[in-house]
């Protein structure tokens, strides 16, 4: 792996882990439930966040089918007729962190340095600056349903290891 990888992938590993962890024991009307006007519920993050990390996949160049089209699709909250199902969502979100990680390992410095085929809030405009981003995106939202878990009533986010 690129050396100038290793904060990513370490990123992407606590990620991968604090996303189940966020989701842990976590009923289902408790991550549809919008607790203010203007907000989003769990399961929509959750979504978000998936989605997120399959195109981050994508950009690296890892070949991988949405397994929920509907919400690729979706530009709107009230686009999304249905949402997976928490259990359905960590198994995909665990498939999909695997191929990533196994992609940013065969990734060059060269590639890394290649322009981004998208572009991205950040001076950069790599495929690491988009990483570099992508991942910074995927943290924030991981933050908020760890502040969603807590206004819901249950035990604030673990850093160790999940269940």
């Amino acid at each position: 792996m690129s050396s100038v990888l290793l904060s990513i992938q370490t990123t992407l590993e606590l990620n991968t882990r604090l996303f189940r962890n966020c989701l842990s024991d976590v009923p289902e009307e408790v991550a549809a439930r919008v607790v203010a006007k203007g907000t989003n519920s769990m399961i929509f993050i959750a979504v978000h966040l998936f989605d997120a990390r399959i195109f981050m996949a994508q950009i690296a160049g890892t070949v991988l089918s949405h397994p929920y089209p509907e919400v690729a699709a979706a530009q709107r909250v009230q686009d999304i007729p249905a949402y997976p199902s928490l259990g359905d969502l960590i198994v995909q979100w665990n498939h999909v962190s695997t191929a990533l990680a196994g992609c940013l390992e065969l990734l060059s410095d060269a590639q890394l340095q290649a322009p981004s085929s998208r572009r991205f809030p950040v001076k950069d405009k790599s495929l690491l600056g988009a990483l570099s981003f992508l991942i910074q995106h995927e943290s924030y939202h991981v933050g908020q349903l760890s502040l969603l878990r807590r206004i819901n009533g249950l035990s604030a986010m673990r850093y160790t290891q999940s269940a």
